[in-house]
Formats: C-alpha cells, sequence, structure tokens
C-alpha cells in the first residue's frame, strides 16, 4: 500500500518544496507591505491631527500660508453678504391657498386683467369698422361695396359689384356710403348719382333646387 508523501518546504532539492518555499515568501512579503502601507496611513493621519489647528490645507493636504487664509476668507465673506442682499431683494414666497381660495383668487386676476384690456379691445374694434378710402379689387376705382365673403378682395366698385355677385347674391354685402357700413339686401346695388352714390333695387334671381325630372 503506498503512503502519501508529504512535501517538505525547507528541503531545496524536490520541487514541491522549492514551490511550497516561495510561496510562503511571497505570504510574508505581502503581509510585511501590508503592515508597512498601515502603519504610514495611521501617521500620516495623526499628522493631519496635530497641524489642523495651527494651518489650513488648499488643494491636496498641502499647508498654505497665512496670507492665503485671509484672501479667501474675505473671498467667502464678500461671496455671504453678495448671497444675502440677492435673497433679500427677492419678494417672500406667497402662501400656498387651498383650491377654492386659489380658484376665486385666479378668476379675481382674470377679471381686472380683461378690465385693463377691454380698452384696447375695444379700440382695435372701432379703427377695424373705420371705412377710409379703399379702392375695387378688380378695376382699382374707388369702392362703395365691401364683401365679407369675396377674401381676399372685399372692396367692389358699384359696376364690379353687379357683374360679380350676379351668380353669387347670396353674399354678406356691405355699402360705405354716408362715412360707415351699411348692410344691403341681394336686390340692392349702389350707383353713382350727382354729388355722391345712391342705392336702387336691382332684379336679382336667387339661387333655388334644381326640379327633379319626371317620368312619364
Amino acid at each position: 500500500m503506498a503512503t502519501k508523501h508529504n512535501p517538505d518546504p525547507n528541503n531545496p532539492t524536490s520541487k514541491e518544496g522549492k514551490r511550497m518555499a516561495l510561496e510562503l515568501k511571497h505570504e510574508h512579503m505581502l503581509a510585511e507591505a501590508k503592515k508597512a502601507a498601515e502603519e504610514r496611513k495611521r501617521a500620516r493621519s495623526v499628522g493631519d491631527t496635530l497641524q489642523s489647528p495651527k494651518r489650513g490645507c488648499v488643494g491636496r493636504g498641502k499647508p498654505r500660508g497665512r496670507r492665503g487664509g485671509r484672501r479667501q476668507g474675505s473671498a467667502t465673506e464678500k461671496n455671504m453678504e453678495r448671497l444675502s442682499d440677492i435673497l433679500s431683494s427677492c419678494p417672500p414666497p406667497e402662501p400656498q391657498k387651498s383650491s377654492a381660495s386659489s380658484w376665486s383668487f385666479r378668476q379675481q386676476k382674470a377679471s381686472e386683467r380683461w378690465k385693463e384690456a377691454r380698452p384696447h379691445h375695444l379700440q382695435c374694434l372701432l379703427e377695424k369698422e373705420a371705412v377710409g378710402h379703399p379702392l375695387c379689387g378688380l378695376c382699382h376705382e374707388p369702392a362703395v361695396i365691401r364683401c365679407r365673403e369675396c377674401l381676399p378682395e372685399e372692396w367692389f366698385c358699384g359696376d364690379c359689384d353687379v357683374l360679380h355677385h350676379k351668380n353669387q347674391p347670396l353674399h354678406n354685402r356691405d355699402s360705405l356710403m354716408n362715412g360707415f357700413f351699411k348692410p344691403i339686401s341681394p336686390t340692392t346695388c349702389v350707383v353713382r348719382v350727382e354729388g355722391g352714390y345712391d342705392t336702387i333695387d336691382q332684379a336679382c334671381i336667387l339661387p333655388t333646387v334644381k326640379a327633379p325630372q319626371l317620368l312619364l
């Protein structure tokens, strides 16, 4: 029965002994290096603790002079003063309101804004209704008819209005006589007379539905 051979690390003649000796030596060196690193780290922390009350550190733990500390302290104080000035200039936040009070507050603000903007909108509407001196979009004569449905050419003289709306009598038309707009019916047209313009009646065929053809 074969017996198990246990290699001796102190025996340099065997291969197993050499390998085990190298492994033990490597482990011993690692332990010593680890121990030395821990001692250096402990000594460094103790040195920083002793030096911190006397002088500060800048950058990567390097000591700084007395002038550098004063400059940095003055800059910090100036920044704090500027920050306090900015905060004091800002208005304080409004207290949060409930949903009901917030809704009433928004409605009140909307009403106030509408009262402020209403005169401007009214003025815009009045300026839009100003007659002015438009020209016909077809013959460039002075216009006397405005059609709300013939856009973008909405201005017509009397003759062009009759020709253009012969097949479209139901358009929404206004006359420009007497300095203001006046709605006119499909059976009314504007003609030139002595001293200005006047409205007269005209024959107008209104559009109807075509009668269905009767089968006999």
